[in-house]
Order: structure tokens, then sequence, then C-alpha cells
């Protein structure tokens, strides 16, 4: 089954939206406080904007299941990936009580 986005192309995405992130958050650009900034980006992450993109995710998912083209793998990834972006912060506190 051909694949519809390739490996080089999901680098790509990612790094757009994390360029995406970093540009909506001047502090996080200019580096001035890392503390606050690492913040920042979390909230940006697992809030509402966050929230936003992974709608738009599976949005797009669907989109692609009523067209006949989604790949079950890349459907797969991209709900693993939601899932460890919004449960990292208790996936770390695990290793870290």
């Amino acid at each position: 089954m051909k694949r519809l986005i390739g490996k080089n192309h999901v680098n790509l995405v990612a790094l757009i939206v994390v360029g995406i992130g970093i540009s909506l958050y001047p502090e996080i650009a200019a580096a001035s406080a890392w503390e606050t900034s690492l913040n920042k980006l979390i909230n940006f992450l697992t809030g509402t904007t966050g929230k936003a993109l992974a709608i738009i995710a599976v949005a797009v998912l669907g989109i692609l299941a009523l067209g006949g083209r989604l790949d079950v793998r890349f459907a797969l990834s991209v709900i693993i990936g939601i899932a460890f972006i919004w449960g990292a912060a208790q996936i770390v506190d695990t290793f870290w009580q």
C-alpha cells in the first residue's frame, strides 16, 4: 500500500508545528528564562492549542477514511502521538516520584 506521507514529510510537519509554537511565544524564541519558556511550551502542547491541533489531526484522519485512503499505521501513529503528548506529564511524574 502506498504511503500518503513519507517519513521525511512527517519530520517536516513536526518541525513546522514546533516552529509555529515557538513563533506564537516570543519568550521561547528569545530564550529569556528556560523554565518559563519550557512551561509555556508545555502549556501550548497540552492546552487548548494542542487540543485544537489534535482535533484537526483526527478530523484529517476521518477525511482520509471517508476517501478510502487511510493507512492504519499512519492513523495509529497519530493517535499514539496525541496520547503521548497529553500523557507526557504523567509518564514523567511516574519516574520522578
